[in-house]
């Protein structure tokens, strides 16, 4: 992790995620103490569920009534074992893997209870804390005890109506040999059910070989500054009315009200289709997203600093029927020599490079080109070395500066300080070079005039 690489995070950025602090501690127990733990959102959610789930059982197992005394010397044996684990240069993933195997046996459950708590004392996950994290309001346990009866009379229907009442209380209903329990939801399950979230671009499977389902796919990655999103989503719906399409939005770990603005947009608005993440992906991750996803025959990606002030897509559609165009849109860039890109200066025609405030092509040159470099974190040079994707593939990028759009202030370089920006581009135009710096023949001053 590094500031500098985009890729580090702050107990915050776990916090905003309603991830419980004691996930991260089961996280790091899953690598000896000795060894580097690769952070990641997958494996914290996946220590979350991990977590979750000893909660429950504590809590189920709590409610059984103890058939016999507990085997002391079957205790003993146990924890043997997890101390032999722990003696042994405190290899806690062992400990852990013992934990499971304890939890799967076929011991009366409270013994394995007894068990798990003496594990606890060195494990620290909280497990003693349950009866009171789980505990619930008399008049809720009182409904709880309501539904054990109905159930017990067959009176199903109305039992499942209490169920849904607890519910949608924020509760969760479990029924066990012992009658019902009741819990409250925890702040993961409460955020679970507001939408599903992604840590990577892996997690979503890839369209690309699927037949269109739209003209058009428009893609925006968002990530806050939500009067901004409004404005791009919403122009690009309004010169959208009338054509078979899609709005796909990739919330990139927005904190500000985006993301629900987003869901409700996409909750009134059928074009309108999201895609949220648990944390800020980097720029080239979060742009694959979005063409895994797309469904359009042609994909227009737009930045959020863009407002569409007129048809775009008309004229998109017209350019890139010509089949030796690749990449199409208003701002164009020209180099002599791969070191120096300078804007198109209005001019028309043969480019590049694109810039991505709109990079627009046909979905299923994606086949050819592939996804974006993930390598790319920050967004500067991001779009050069999509473009030469394209041109490496044989295909032009072409620029029409009479593209109705309008720029507005580019808030995430704006944010930036000076020295961090410059830093951040450099690296990424460093990235570029590396696998493009001896391509001088794919630039349009080295092209056949046509």
């Amino acid at each position: 992790m590094a500031k500098s690489a985009g890729n580090s995070f702050l107990l915050s950025n776990i916090e905003g995620q309603a991830i419980d602090p004691l996930a991260f501690r089961y996280l790091c127990m899953t690598a000896r103490y000795r060894s580097r733990v690769n952070f990641t959102f997958t494996a914290l959610k996946a220590a979350q569920r991990a977590l979750l789930r000893l909660y429950n059982l504590v809590w189920m197992w709590s409610s059984v009534p103890a058939p016999a005394p507990v085997d002391g010397s079957v205790v003993e044996e146990w924890s043997g074992r997890f101390l032999d684990r722990i003696n042994d240069n405190l290899d806690l993933p062992r400990a852990l893997a013992l934990t499971w195997q304890l939890v799967r046996s076929d011991l009366p459950v409270n013994l394995k209870l007894k068990v798990l708590l003496q594990y606890d004392k060195v494990l620290g996950l909280g497990l003693d804390t349950v009866p009171e994290r789980f505990s619930v309001p008399a008049e809720v346990a009182h409904l709880s005890e309501k539904r054990s009866r109905l159930r017990q009379e067959a009176r199903y229907q109305e039992a499942d109506a209490l169920r849904a009442r607890l519910d949608n209380e924020g509760y969760v209903v479990a029924d066990t040999p012992s009658g019902t329990l009741v819990r409250p939801k925890t702040k993961w399950e409460r955020r679970q059910e507001q939408w599903s979230s992604i840590s990577s671009s892996s997690e979503v499977s890839s369209l690309v070989d699927e037949t269109d389902t739209a003209d058009f796919t428009v893609g925006i990655v968002a990530c806050n500054y939500l009067e901004d999103v409004r404005r791009c989503v919403g122009s690009a719906l309004r010169w959208l009315e009338g054509r078979q399409a899609e709005v796909l939005v990739v919330d990139n770990g927005s904190a500000d009200g985006t993301s629900e603005w987003l869901e409700e947009t996409a909750g009134t608005d059928s074009r309108v289709r999201v895609i949220h993440t648990d944390h800020v992906l980097g720029e080239g991750a979060a742009k694959t997203v979005v063409l895994r996803q797309s469904r359009g025959k042609i994909v227009v990606l737009l930045d959020t600093s863009v407002e569409v002030s007129g048809d775009i897509f008309g004229p998109i559609q017209s350019l890139l029927a010509d089949e030796t165009i690749g990449v199409a849109g208003p701002f164009g860039l020209r180099t002599p020599d791969l070191h120096h890109f300078h804007d198109g200066e209005g001019e028309a025609g043969d480019m590049d490079a694109m810039q991505a405030y709109c990079f627009a092509f046909k979905r299923r040159l994606l086949k050819d080109v592939g996804f974006m470099r993930e390598s790319f974190r920050f967004y500067r040079n991001l779009d050069l070395d999509y473009s030469f994707h394209f041109k490496d593939r044989g295909y032009r990028v072409v620029a029409d500066p009479t593209l109705p759009v309008r720029l507005h202030e580019h808030r995430v370089w704006t944010a930036l300080a000076e020295g961090e920006r410059d830093e951040l581009s450099r690296k990424n135009y460093g990235r570029f070079l590396d696998k493009w710096g001896d391509r001088a023949d794919l630039l349009v001053i080295n092209q056949p005039s046509r």
